[in-house]
């Protein structure tokens, strides 16, 4: 059922969006009346908000008040006024070295460890970035472009139409990926489809 209900978070998101570029490609011009942006616009908003909610912001810790009490020193059992030493420190352990390993010529060279692997439910694709994170960052990124498309299409310049809708397009095309890739889904198992690999630098799959 969590993966049914995040096939239908994507369709019920990206909805709007096509609604958006369909309305302005369907436009000799690229242009859309200010009503239109606005109708358009303010759905697309209210849908990509309801796929990915921004991290709720912790309120900073208030400052002690001047001349508040200061905290009681910890006391020693059966309620002695005789404070409580801390114990000796401990001496730190050496850390992990791992083995080298024999190279070309004799040399060696360091072994690296290697990142644990990330699983998810029902065997998905997952990368080492936090799935939410990285779901966030592609509606921030979507909802970004959704805006340069906006005031391309109320600009009264046709030649911003196109590159702002292929940005649509792309930022579109992330957020599915962004879903696919965390949110729990199965791999995808038609033969001939290529593996849902990033490239290179990006993220490594689990």
């Amino acid at each position: 059922m969590t993966q049914v209900e995040s096939l239908d978070d994507l369709t019920r998101a990206l909805k709007p969006v096509t609604a958006l570029l369909t309305s302005v490609l369907r436009q000799d011009d690229g242009q859309l009346s200010a009503a239109q942006a606005a109708r358009l616009g303010g759905e697309v908003k209210k849908a990509l908000a309801e796929l990915a909610p921004e991290a709720p912001v912790t309120p900073p810790a208030k400052p002690a008040a001047p001349g508040a009490s200061q905290p009681a020193k910890p006391t020693t059992p059966g309620n002695s006024t005789k404070p409580v030493w801390p114990a000796k420190p401990m001496k730190p352990t050496k850390p992990l070295v791992p083995a080298p390993v024999t190279g070309p010529g004799g040399t060696t060279v360091p072994r690296l460890w290697t990142s644990p692997a990330l699983s998810l439910p029902g065997g998905s694709v997952a990368y080492d970035r936090n799935p939410i994170d990285l779901e966030r960052a592609a509606v921030a990124d979507l909802q970004e472009k959704v805006n340069t498309l906006l005031k391309a299409a109320t600009s009264g310049d046709r030649a911003q139409v196109a590159p702002a809708v292929r940005g649509v397009l792309t930022g579109t095309v992330n957020v599915v990926t962004a879903g696919l890739v965390g949110g729990g889904l199965p791999k995808a198992s038609l033969p001939g489809l290529p593996p849902l690999q990033p490239s290179a630098g990006a993220p490594r799959p689990s």
